[in-house]
Formats: C-alpha cells, sequence, structure tokens
C-alpha cells in the first residue's frame, strides 16, 4: 500500500512537495500519475508480510511503514490544500434551504454567503478561504449542489441508496430500530432537525438481554464513511471475554439527542426473560411523519438497569443519564484525564509514573473494601514525596473519595464527573 498525496503536503519522488518540481516526466500527466499502480505522489509505503513458518503463531503479521510524507528536515512551512467540504453543519444547512426552497443557483447562493462578510478587511476574508468553514471554492459549492440534486430528484447518490436499503430490504426483516429523515426547519434544539438511523438484529438484541445486565460501551467514530457521518456503536462483553455489538446507530451529527435515540430504541426492544414469549414486534410511524420506529412487545417486562461505559464526551453522557442514569468513564480516559491533571499541576516527570500507578492500583480493587484499605496507604505515599504542600493538596485522596466509587461484577470504575480523581 502507499500513500495517495491527498492534501498536497507529501514530497513526490521527484523532490516537489505537493506538486512536481520543473522538469519532471510527470508534471504533464493528468494527476500528475502515468497509471493507477504509479506511486509518484508520496514516498510512503506500507508493505504487510505473512509467511507460512509464521501462520500458527500468534501475531503472524508483520507491517512496515517506510519512508515518511516530508523530510524530517525539511525547512519549508506548509500548509496543506483542503480538498474536501469543510463548511459547517449550519452553513450546509443554509445551501440546502436555499437550493431546495428558493431553486437558487451556485452564484446566487455565494453571493448569500458574503453577504455576511460585507465591509470586512481583506485579512477575514483570506482567513474564511483558508479553513473553508464559512465559505468555500465556486467548483465544490457547485459539486455540492450537483450532488444535493441527485439525491431528491434523480433518486442517486448514498443517502438515497440508503433510503431505499432501509424501507425496502432492513425493514421487513425487523432490522431497523429507529429510521427519521431530518427536518431542516425544525429548531437547532430539536431531535427532529437530526438524520437518524438505528439498526440491530434479533441476534444482537438477544445478546443485549443475556449479557448487557451489567455494563455497555458506547462510542462514535467519524472516519468509517466518505461524509464523515457519525457511526455509533453500542456493545458488550460476551461470556467468551469477547466484544458484541447490540446497536449502530448512523447521524449527521453526535449529540445527545441523536445518542439518546439510540439507546432509547435499543432500551424499548430488549427482548424479555420469558423462553415461551414470541418477542412479537411493531412499527409505528413517527409523530412528524419523517420515519418510523420499532416496538417490541415484551420489553416492557425487562428491567433493564446498567452501567453505561463512555468516553469524556459532555453530550454522551448527558443522552446516556436520560435513558439509564448511569455513566462511568472507561479507564483509558481515567488515566488520560489524570495524566493531564498531573502535567498541568507540573508535577515533576519521576513522580508521574508512580503516583499513576499507585492511583491505579487502588481505582481498580476489587471491592470497595480493599479500595478503603489501600487508600490510606496510597495517602502516606503520596504524603512521602519529595513535593510541594500544595501539589500534595491537589492530588485525589483515594481514603476519602475511594468509597464514593462503584464496583459491579464486572469490575470496580470511577463516576468521572462526582469525584476528585478527575
Amino acid at each position: 500500500m502507499y500513500c495517495a498525496g491527498d492534501g498536497n503536503s507529501c514530497q513526490y519522488e521527484c523532490g516537489g512537495i505537493g506538486k512536481c518540481i520543473e522538469g519532471c516526466q510527470n508534471e504533464a500527466l493528468p494527476n500528475n500519475l502515468k497509471n493507477y499502480n504509479d506511486m509518484h505522489l508520496c514516498k510512503v509505503r506500507i508493505i504487510s508480510e505473512v509467511y507460512l513458518s509464521k501462520i500458527d503463531r500468534p501475531c503472524p503479521l508483520k507491517i512496515k511503514v517506510l519512508n515518511s510524507h516530508l523530510p524530517s528536515n525539511v525547512l519549508t512551512t506548509h500548509t496543506p490544500q483542503i480538498n474536501r467540504l469543510s463548511l459547517t453543519r449550519q452553513v450546509r444547512d443554509n445551501i440546502i434551504i436555499n437550493r431546495r426552497a428558493d431553486h437558487k443557483t451556485t452564484k446566487n447562493i455565494k453571493a448569500k454567503m458574503l453577504a455576511s462578510y460585507n465591509g470586512a478587511n481583506e485579512e477575514d476574508l483570506r482567513e474564511a478561504l483558508r479553513n473553508q468553514k464559512e465559505l468555500c471554492e465556486d467548483k465544490k459549492l457547485y459539486r455540492f449542489l450537483v450532488r444535493d440534486d441527485r439525491q431528491t430528484k434523480e433518486n442517486a447518490g448514498p443517502l438515497t441508496i440508503l433510503h431505499y436499503l432501509v424501507n425496502e430490504i432492513l425493514k421487513p426483516k425487523g432490522n431497523v430500530l429507529y429510521y427519521q429523515q431530518p427536518n431542516l426547519s425544525s429548531s437547532e434544539t430539536s431531535s427532529e432537525r437530526f438524520y437518524q438511523l438505528t439498526l440491530s438484529n434479533q441476534l444482537w438484541l438477544k445478546n443485549a438481554q443475556r449479557y448487557g445486565k451489567y455494563c455497555i460501551g458506547v462510542d462514535s467514530k467519524y472516519d468509517l464513511n466518505s461524509d464523515h457521518a457519525p457511526v455509533l456503536a453500542v456493545v458488550t462483553e460476551n461470556d467468551a471475554g469477547f466484544g458484541t455489538p447490540l446497536v449502530f446507530g448512523l447521524s449527521n451529527k453526535e449529540n445527545n439527542w441523536t445518542t439518546s435515540i439510540a439507546l432509547k430504541l435499543l432500551k424499548n426492544n430488549i427482548l424479555c426473560n420469558d423462553s415461551n414469549c414470541e418477542h412479537k414486534w411493531y412499527y409505528e410511524d413517527l409523530p412528524n411523519e419523517k420515519g418510523f420506529q420499532r416496538i417490541t412487545e415484551c420489553a416492557k417486562n425487562h428491567n433493564w438497569i446498567l452501567l453505561v461505559m463512555i468516553d469524556k464526551h459532555r453530550p454522551t453522557k448527558i443522552a446516556t443519564e436520560n435513558v439509564v442514569d448511569r455513566t462511568i468513564l472507561c479507564w483509558f480516559h481515567i488515566m488520560q484525564t489524570f495524566g493531564e491533571n498531573l502535567n498541568n499541576w507540573k508535577v515533576p516527570w519521576p513522580l508521574r509514573y508512580p503516583i499513576a500507578l499507585a492511583f491505579k492500583i487502588v481505582g481498580r480493587s476489587r471491592s470497595i473494601e480493599l479500595a478503603k484499605e489501600l487508600g490510606p496507604l496510597y495517602s502516606e505515599f503520596i504524603n512521602s514525596l519529595d513535593i510541594t504542600q500544595e501539589l500534595k493538596n491537589r492530588t485525589p485522596d483515594i481514603s476519602k473519595t475511594g468509597h464514593k466509587s462503584h464496583f459491579r461484577q464486572i469490575g470496580p470504575f470511577f463516576r468521572g464527573s462526582k469525584n476528585r480523581f478527575l
């Protein structure tokens, strides 16, 4: 594999950065490439190797990354070129409204976008064109409008194809828990303004009933599709110790409304524990007539009280507490924030690792009683360090806060928002 040179920030094989040097054989070629296998745009190579003699080893795949995008001794300050559309969601919504409601042309829409910059100085205009959050080039605006036209008029484009897939294939199988098309005329604080698709199936819902009794994990990813639309994943741990999916959600924005919808629909469709139950379900249209949701009749018989592990994303915490009111932080983010605090407090480097290790040993105790027993030892350790009294006071006193932590069969976790650890 090799780098495609996107972003206009890589050194070409000929030596140029972001473009060919004068006299290069590829300079006059389309995209500066001889063919699809030409690796002229960047020197980075990723080589993966698997040998039959090593196939039975735990890690048989060997990956090597050769070279770099730019030389380490490069002196040129280079600003990467933005290739994809980077407009904010609000600006995109305004463009779509102007196109669909008023049938404005690219030129008219661009003029309206520039209206807010009347009287602005040259430096402000250059900055707006550079970050491309409020303005963009005419060519990118035209392509965006053409793409939206295809989605709404010609039944083409990814969202229109997905709409067909949802209604004609996934819905009859019962795999769609919730589907809502956005209503751009709704308030920005209304859940009706956002696109939301929540997917699951009978096996995943059964796993939620069997394994999702104590703890589930919730997180979103943005780099799984070309539109950078957030994909929400809700997972849990099965009896074999492996992660198993429960729900996947796709939306046009990650916030407390879209996340809350996904969790609420999972809760409303978890199967009951009665082995004789048929687990009947049906679909009902949304009140705004923009979509539908699945209702499982026996879900109301399921008492779903558990912990939800999240990252530091505040909207995710708000959304989770609207559904189950029991959130915990994963240990990665707990230790990451604790490390950031040690850095902000300017704790000496040689002491940061011992403090963090002692903190984690007490925090991951297997019971509240053990945490209480280790808490005073942690405080004694902190007081013995050669640091100022101010730093000792800032360091969390586990002997006083550890007993407030929540321990379950899955292990102990701290509530980051209600103690001094974070």
